[in-house]
């Protein structure tokens, strides 16, 4: 028996197993694309047949598969779900409700990680649903704290949000830092040095801000100077509303998520008329 099973073993299910690399916990997988498989034993993580193989054979099942794939996988899972079994959904806007229509009384559990759970340093969202025992949601708890960052959300609706934050949020600070190393290439240094320049600079940020606990409205000040340079980037943001920018950008992720769980629950009402 192993202690936790993978359905689907794409970008976010590799950065999860990376980050229970160091753990004693028999982990096993199963993708349908069967190119997976080199990847998923490279892990050091068990390849099984089936999706309803790793239902059995897994105490905890992780379900890292696309937000349109959840019906039919669900479905097809639904009977090899015992009252013993706990259920991880990544999908994003996918609700606990949602998936309850498939595996009614079942223990649920929604999370919401990011691809730093690879080098534990991730952060991690989870809510669980009525069916798991205090000790049950400590244990999780224990699982997701392997890869950084958890934070129990009691109102499943903050999911959305959380998706916007930090779950893409990684990726908008990353086209952050591609700006920044498109600059500096353009003003004559290499593409290592422009890497260095951005990784170091971003990375020692906020590392200042961590352990001196200032908030970034008082580094901002910190760090400028009357009629500086730092103070004339900052004007120009400013001017070019980048705040607003930044806000509507994850308003406009967290409204995708939203749009994604409204589909799944028009195609659920659909499949079961």
């Amino acid at each position: 028996m192993f202690d936790l099973g993978f359905i689907g073993f794409g970008n976010i299910a590799q950065a999860l197993a990376k980050g229970l690399s160091s753990s004693n916990y028999n982990i096993c997988a199963y993708d349908v694309l069967k190119s997976k498989s080199k990847t998923i034993r490279a892990l050091n993580v068990a390849c099984l047949s089936s999706n309803e193989e790793v239902v059995e054979k897994s105490k905890i099942i992780i379900l890292c598969i696309k937000p349109s794939h959840f019906s039919q996988v669900l479905d097809n899972i639904s009977s090899h779900v015992t009252n013993k079994k706990i259920i991880i959904s990544v999908g994003a806007g996918v609700s606990l409700s949602f998936i309850s229509k498939f595996l009614k009384d079942r223990k649920l559990v929604r999370i919401m990680p990011n691809l730093s759970s690879a080098f534990g340093n991730g952060f991690t969202a989870v809510a669980f649903n009525k069916f798991l025992l205090k000790k049950e949601r400590s244990f999780i708890i224990k699982i997701l704290d392997s890869f950084g960052k958890t934070m129990e959300l009691k109102n499943e609706s903050f999911f959305d949000k959380i998706t916007a934050l930090s779950g893409s949020g990684p990726a908008f600070f990353a086209f952050y830092l591609d700006s920044i190393i498109k600059y500096a290439i353009d003003s004559g240094f290499t593409r290592k040095q422009a890497v260095d320049i951005a990784y170091n600079t971003s990375g020692g940020a906020l590392s200042y801000l961590q352990n001196s606990n200032l908030l970034p409205e008082k580094f901002i000040e910190l760090v400028s100077s009357p009629k500086g340079t730092t103070e004339e980037g900052i004007k120009y943001l400013k001017s070019k509303g980048f705040k607003k920018i930044i806000m509507d950008c994850h308003k406009k992720s967290a409204k995708r998520s939203q749009s994604i769980s409204l589909k799944n629950e028009l195609l659920l009402r659909r499949k079961m008329k």
